[in-house]
């Protein structure tokens, strides 16, 4: 981060970046105050911090998001399993009642 005072127009302004991101942060004096550099500095730069925190939030906001696209993605995935499980078991069972008539009136003519 880095602090620009412009003791001319009364202003601080603190500026870094967050993943590629610009962040700016601007403490003004108001025109009926007495312009404090030091605390236009100190100003500046908790209205930057709180800028990069935002914006990490929103970073991590995504992820969050991506994440429970895949929970929700895998829990799709499983309910399909599921139906194709539970329709194979049943075709087995079909299959081996099938079988089991099928030898039983063969042998009981």
């Amino acid at each position: 981060m880095k602090i620009k005072v412009d003791r001319d127009n009364r202003v601080v302004i603190a500026k870094g970046g967050f993943e590629g991101k610009k962040i700016v942060a601007v403490a003004v004096c108001h025109n009926d105050d007495a312009f404090d550099e030091e605390f236009g500095i100190q100003l500046a730069t908790k209205k930057y911090n709180i800028k990069k925190r935002q914006a990490k939030l929103r970073k991590y906001e995504k992820i969050v998001s991506a994440y429970n696209e895949l929970i929700n993605w895998a829990i799709k995935q499983r309910d399909m399993y599921e139906d194709f499980a539970d329709a194979v078991e049943k075709k087995i069972v079909a299959d081996a009642y099938d079988c089991e008539k099928f030898v039983n009136d063969y042998y009981n003519k």
